[in-house]
């Protein structure tokens, strides 16, 4: 019997939780203020300001920011600290992302290259595994006009776009699938959500999460 010891590669949840992890791995809590549901906590490693951040918080809101990219303000209950405390030390994005002040977690976003690469990978591999076949059949029996394109010319293309760097961005990927449609490998991928986390938001995510605990063991609760 044979065991599949392929390594798959890791999601970008998993390489910014390793990221964090590393960034974070000399940070200490400094507690600026405590009051009730007023609190700042600065988390830095000593002498430096690379990666630091600081978690702040009111009744209703958290703010988390730094040297990480932009701040991030949540918003739902009175005690924001218990809202984070609900996962159970893991981050949740999707949810949390709802939380954003402004109620869209579109701010949490952006293009992904390498989401866009698998989609259409994915794409052209049923292409060729299920469509191809199908409309030759139906060229060799005359029953559409045009010869289908052949997969191995269907992946050049892809790959000479790939190799100018149209996948790197939202509109550049949106000319490619165009052409795929043209091609008749698929249709309707205006549906096609080209997105992933924005990993200045996972990481935002973690420092939260790190800043309670940090918190909470320093005052032997939780």
């Amino acid at each position: 019997m044979s065991t599949d010891t392929t390594t798959k590669p890791k999601t970008l949840q998993q390489e910014i939780a390793d990221r964090f992890a590393r960034d974070t791995t000399e940070h200490q809590l400094t507690v600026r203020h405590d009051d009730g549901l007023y609190r700042h906590l600065h988390c830095a490693k000593p002498g430096t300001g690379i990666w630091s951040f600081e978690v702040i918080t009111w009744p209703g809101a958290l703010v988390v920011r730094g040297d990480f990219g932009p701040a991030r303000v949540f918003r739902r209950i009175d005690d924001m600290f218990e809202f984070f405390r609900g996962a159970g030390g893991r981050i949740n994005p999707t949810y949390w992302s709802e939380k954003l002040d402004g109620g869209s977690r579109a701010s949490a976003m952006e293009h992904s290259e390498e989401h866009a690469r698998q989609l259409i990978t994915e794409c052209v591999d049923q292409y060729e595994a299920d469509t191809y076949p199908h409309l030759l059949d139906q060229y060799t029996r005359r029953a559409i006009p045009t010869r289908p394109n052949p997969p191995a010319e269907v992946r050049e293309t892809v790959s000479d776009y790939d190799d100018e760097g149209y996948l790197a961005h939202a509109d550049g990927t949106r000319i490619v699938l165009g052409d795929l449609e043209r091609l008749g490998v698929t249709a309707d991928t205006w549906e096609w959500d080209l997105r992933d986390w924005d990993w200045t938001f996972l990481w935002a995510c973690h420092a939260i999460v790190w800043a309670i605990q940090q918190y909470d063991a320093a005052r032997g609760t939780r």
